[in-house]
């Protein structure tokens, strides 16, 4: 039977567990979802990796637009017991009389909003452990962006509901509640937090990986393509082990949906390593 989130153990209310029978003790992928994103949409994904690492457990981050646009105290109270799930379970406690082995763990963000969600995570992480995330590589699909006011207004109406009426009023509410915060980007008060997140995902203080993989679109209306090839020149830059997948014809969120067999492809080569 295909996953479902019946499936799933709620550890808040942005974060759930997937356990298999049987399961490995070190097997972690971690999934930090879209805004807004849908469950059936997302237990697609939830059933890749169970066909992929059938004995991993899926910890799975979900988030809003609202989630987003929260102060930043907020958004980490929300995600916090995806932390206190990994401090709880012992995965990243390196003992010598450990029987685990070495965590294998893998970080498949999706969108800015998921992103962003896993950027707040890694620094609940950090403050915790001092220590970086031990990963076998990071997954990005459809970000990072650039970060700019435009796109950032794009992402949270286009994703909601397709009713113009509805997406008119979306429009209007965002543009209220964005207009302050880019103020306060603009006058120094804060950094940009997608800049925050570009930098994050390559940053070895909270990230203990060096292999990432971009899946995106030139079709996505959402992600700017031009960002995801700019940050991934950055990771080269850096010494990185980088792969770039480009979807044709796909949608934002919604590349395995046209090449399903490439999209499983590039997973299994992050997990594996092969």
């Amino acid at each position: 039977m295909p996953i479902s989130f019946e499936d799933l153990k709620s550890l808040g209310s942005r974060v759930s567990l997937y356990t298999p029978e049987p399961s490995t003790p070190n097997q972690l992928v971690i999934i930090c979802s879209w805004a807004d994103g849908g469950c059936r949409t997302i237990a697609r994904y939830l059933e890749l990796y169970r066909t992929i690492a059938p004995e991993a457990r899926i910890l799975l981050i979900q988030c809003s637009s609202s989630d987003l646009i929260s102060p930043y105290a907020w958004q980490r109270a929300s995600i916090k017991p995806a932390v206190q799930f990994l401090l709880n379970d012992g995965l990243l406690r390196r003992s010598p009389n450990s029987t685990r082995g070495a965590p294998k763990i893998m970080l498949h963000s999706f969108s800015n909003g998921g992103s962003l969600t896993a950027t707040q995570f890694l620094f609940l992480l950090r403050e915790a452990t001092n220590a970086p995330l031990p990963l076998v590589g990071i997954i990005m699909d459809s970000s990072p962006d650039g970060g700019t006011y435009r796109q950032t207004h794009q992402a949270i109406v286009v994703s909601q509901p397709r009713p113009i009426v509805q997406r008119a009023a979306v429009s209007l509410l965002a543009h209220a509640v964005l207009l302050p915060i880019w103020a306060s980007y603009a006058i120094g008060r804060e950094e940009n937090s997608q800049r925050v997140m570009r930098r994050v995902f390559l940053d070895q203080d909270y990230v203990d990986t060096t292999s990432i993989c971009y899946l995106y679109s030139k079709d996505d209306l959402v992600t700017n393509w031009t960002y995801v090839h700019l940050h991934a020149k950055e990771a080269r830059r850096k010494g990185w082990s980088v792969d770039e997948l480009e979807f044709l014809g796909s949608s934002h969120c919604a590349h395995m949906s046209v090449d399903k067999e490439r999209y499983a492809a590039a997973v299994v080569k992050m997990w594996t390593g092969l």
